[in-house]
């Protein structure tokens, strides 16, 4: 509306509102300048640092390191998450409302799913270190395995029941934001 009557700002594009309607020409109040801050909320998503996708060697963390700000169009759940940067290539061939999670991603975890289905991927913490990986369980053999999806192979990681104590899952990757790459 401004461009078409020449003027940039809002509050002046209000203004000229004004002054139409108490001449007369607008009858009724339209509601042109609704709240802004509601189509414009910007969520912070906590960073917890990184996860392998390959070997675990980093360190698991409960620290913010940083957080994501995005638009709360753009992620799915708001409560109860936290975002994790993968690294590593072996999860490149899972694929998540058809976005593929690379390295240098950030996989966001639902904190609040800790009891994930077979083939779910989690992120889970093993002797401190953290990663990235699909698990099931192998009843037969009494184990957890913790399965990597890449062009590359990745041995499985097995755990024995008996030592799931050394086993933390973290949550349920939900949603993959692709790293900007210009």
């Amino acid at each position: 509306m401004g461009k078409l009557i020449g003027v940039s700002h809002p509050q002046t594009v209000k203004y000229h509102l004004e002054q139409v309607k108490k001449k007369g020409f607008v009858q009724k109040d339209i509601p042109i300048f609704q709240d802004l801050k509601s189509y414009n909320e910007i969520i912070d998503i906590p960073i917890l640092g990184e996860a392998n996708c390959g070997i675990p060697t980093l360190l698991a963390s409960d620290t913010v390191s940083d957080s994501l700000k995005i638009s709360k169009n753009i992620i799915k759940k708001k409560k109860g998450v936290f975002a994790i940067r993968a690294i590593g290539d072996s999860m490149n061939k899972f694929k998540l409302d058809g976005k593929h999670l690379e390295s240098g991603d950030f996989a966001i975890i639902d904190s609040t799913n800790t009891s994930p289905q077979n083939g779910d991927c989690v992120v889970s913490i093993i002797d401190g270190s953290a990663c990235i990986k699909k698990i099931y369980t192998d009843e037969d053999n009494q184990r957890i395995a913790l399965v990597s999806q890449s062009t590359k192979f990745y041995a499985p990681i097995f755990i024995d029941i008996e030592d799931q104590y050394k086993f933390t899952i973290c949550g349920k990757v939900i949603q993959i934001i692709k790293d900007f790459k210009a």
